[in-house]
């Protein structure tokens, strides 16, 4: 079991927001709040839904930017299922990639300069990680095999990269690469499918 049998244990019964809790947004709306008003940006890929928030010179941009842990060279890519699309994603990083803004708040963990560098290396990984998953299915390894192969390929790029013990535990809490591996292969089903 994956932990769905867990489900109500953990999280308790699931109720829908009440309607006039609930806000519409689209592609440059603009949300006021606190005083503040933020330009929403639609950035699908990670997922259909997902948006990043402009306020002024500075982007949050959910899971969108990847996942940074500050001080840290190595960029996380978060690819959960069941709609990450590597297409879509990398649209939406041409996208933000042309924001003027200086600053990048990623939702793990914290700040980050806006650099071309940071763009280039998450649409890299995710170049890197497709690939490295499509192998594996085309070779008809099971899925945790998969999953084993990919936790050594991402250590391996974390010692690469001169990443601390700490700060390898950091991001595999962040974001669990069996997730990452079954997004991934979803992605690859469906386009295999159609």
């Amino acid at each position: 079991s994956r932990g769905g049998d867990k489900m109500d244990t953990l999280w308790g019964d699931i109720l829908p927001a009440p309607a006039e809790k609930v806000t519409m947004i689209y592609d440059n709306d603009t949300v006021d709040a606190a005083g503040l008003s933020f330009q929403v940006l639609e950035t699908p890929g990670h997922a259909r839904h997902h948006h990043a928030f402009r306020l002024g010179d500075v982007l949050f941009t959910g899971d969108a930017a990847g996942i940074k842990i500050p001080g840290s060279p190595l960029v996380g890519l978060p690819a959960p299922p069941p709609e990450f699309d590597r297409e879509v994603w990398q649209e939406t990083i041409k996208r933000l990639r042309a924001e003027d803004v200086s600053t990048l708040y990623p939702t793990h963990y914290g700040p980050t300069p806006n650099t071309a560098k940071h763009w280039d290396e998450l649409w890299q990984l995710m170049d890197d990680a497709t690939e490295f998953i499509k192998a594996r299915i085309d070779a008809d390894l099971s899925r945790d095999d998969i999953v084993k192969e990919f936790l050594t390929w991402n250590e391996n790029q974390a010692e690469a990269a001169g990443l601390s013990e700490m700060s390898v535990r950091q991001y595999m809490m962040a974001n669990p690469l069996e997730m990452s591996v079954d997004g991934i292969m979803r992605y690859w089903h469906k386009r295999l499918e159609s």
